[in-house]
């Protein structure tokens, strides 16, 4: 059966516009002031079709931390930069997904966090997770904490474009 574009249709709100997916194997080593967030490399951008669009943000980041327990409560949360102005906004005040402590020392944990975005635009919007610790120190990401190198992790971030 051959397929069928269509063209200048209308599809119902809540059908699915387009999905843009980012795998994130790069390991970081992230040095942190205390309550100061800062950027980790999993973004993805997406231009969404249309203003009435909703952007469904869903990601997983692979965190861990030294012995020290230097990383305990470690928190994330997204940004968003619409019209690529270089310029991160976050979402709220608040961090959302789970939050690692110091039992996960040297271990790998992935944390998840889904947020729905009403831009309001059709201009492309970069969405970057960040992450911040209570006290300082550093998390790493997509490996092991700092006697932990062998251990690889993979990060991912998916952004759905769902019409309004």
């Amino acid at each position: 059966m051959a397929l069928t574009k269509i063209r200048d249709a209308v599809l119902p709100a809540g059908s699915v516009l387009q999905v843009v997916h980012s795998l994130y194997t790069t390991e970081e080593s992230i040095a942190q002031t205390a309550d100061v967030p800062n950027a980790t490399g999993l973004t993805a951008t997406i231009t969404p079709t249309s203003t009435s669009s909703k952007i469904l943000v869903t990601y997983t980041l692979c965190t861990s931390a030294d012995n020290s327990g230097a990383a305990y409560g470690s928190m994330h949360m997204v940004y968003h930069d619409i019209g690529q102005t270089g310029t991160d906004t976050a979402f709220s005040s608040r961090y959302f997904g789970a939050c690692m402590g110091q039992y996960s020392n040297y271990s790998l944990v992935n944390v998840t966090g889904q947020i729905l975005h009403e831009p309001s635009t059709t201009s492309a919007i970069d969405y970057t997770v960040y992450v911040n610790l209570d006290s300082g120190g550093t998390i790493y990401v997509n490996r092991g904490g700092s006697s932990a190198t062998t251990r690889d992790g993979v990060s991912s971030i998916t952004l759905t474009e769902i019409a309004g």
